[in-house]
């Protein structure tokens, strides 16, 4: 139900906006995940987005679909691509995601990060409260995310969980890799009665600590002890150090609190501002 609310959304916000966009004549209601554009030049509208990596259908010559195109209604990040495009935008911003895959016998996981892009935040683990948090990560990280997951939930949370870490991790740090310079540490951040202190070193070997202790075996759907388990296996597999305490008196503030302060010590671990060095380790090499 929660989809096909997202794909109605997303279709009336796509009517709208192709409506102000050049090029496009006339946009026709629809009811189902795609809508027809009436455009200047359909052959060479759908030429250029195809070169781009973005796939509309040329319905010009059907009957009663003269001049006009289809355009499927996907997740946000990709009509946010199509939008740009037809609006003379640069599809560098899109260009420089992230997207990696895992599939096992209990999981299948598909991920897009998208540096500099806050806003996209398409997350659907299965778990509401998981979503809620990687959600928050991604707010405040300024690492877009755009995550399917499926997992053995009939079992339990655990495999959807860590897996989820495991690529979350890899996606990290095949960031930082593929960067000529950032930062190495953390963030301290207060949540209400909660305070969460997170220390990060993108340097290329893992390690991590844990001092954080929950009142209650879950925050919504999401067993506590998966915590911890869910940040050492995401430091193991993105290759960083990672120490984190936590105290509070609201288990849900607390998780709060590290998931943001987590995020902000990736974000400032990532940024390029590190004045003249151009590499944040002594021996110019991680």
């Amino acid at each position: 139900m929660e989809n096909l609310r997202e794909i109605v959304n997303e279709r009336e916000r796509m009517f709208a906006e192709l409506g102000k966009t050049e090029g496009v004549k006339r946009v026709f209601p629809g009811k189902g995940n795609f809508l027809l554009a009436e455009v200047g030049d359909p052959a060479a509208m759908v030429a250029f987005l195809k070169s781009k990596g973005v796939v509309i259908r040329d319905r010009s010559k059907e009957p009663g679909c003269e001049g006009c195109v289809r355009i499927t209604v996907g997740k946000r990040s990709e009509n946010d691509l199509l939008l740009s495009l037809l609006n003379g935008g640069d599809e560098q911003l899109f260009a420089d995601s992230v997207r990696l895959s895992r599939v096992t016998r209990e999981t299948t996981i598909n991920l897009a990060l998208y540096p500099g892009r806050s806003d996209i935040r398409d997350i659907r683990t299965g778990i509401g409260f998981f979503d809620h948090m990687l959600e928050l990560f991604a707010h405040h990280s300024g690492l877009g995310m755009d995550l399917c997951v499926s997992g053995d939930l009939e079992v339990d949370g655990h495999h959807t969980i860590e897996d989820t870490a495991i690529v979350l991790g890899e996606a990290v740090a095949t960031i930082y890799r593929s960067r000529g310079g950032y930062n190495r540490y953390g963030f301290v951040l207060p949540m209400d009665e909660s305070r969460a202190e997170v220390l990060v070193d993108l340097g290329g070997r893992s390690g991590f600590k844990w001092d954080v202790s929950f009142k209650d075996n879950f925050t919504g759907d999401f067993p506590v002890q998966m915590y911890p388990h869910f940040f050492e296996s995401l430091a193991s597999a993105g290759k960083f150090t990672l120490h984190m305490n936590a105290s509070g008196s609201n288990d849900h503030h607390i998780a709060e609190a590290l998931f943001k302060a987590f995020a902000r010590a990736i974000r400032i671990a990532l940024s390029n501002d590190i004045g003249e060095y151009e590499m944040p380790s002594s021996k110019g090499l991680i």
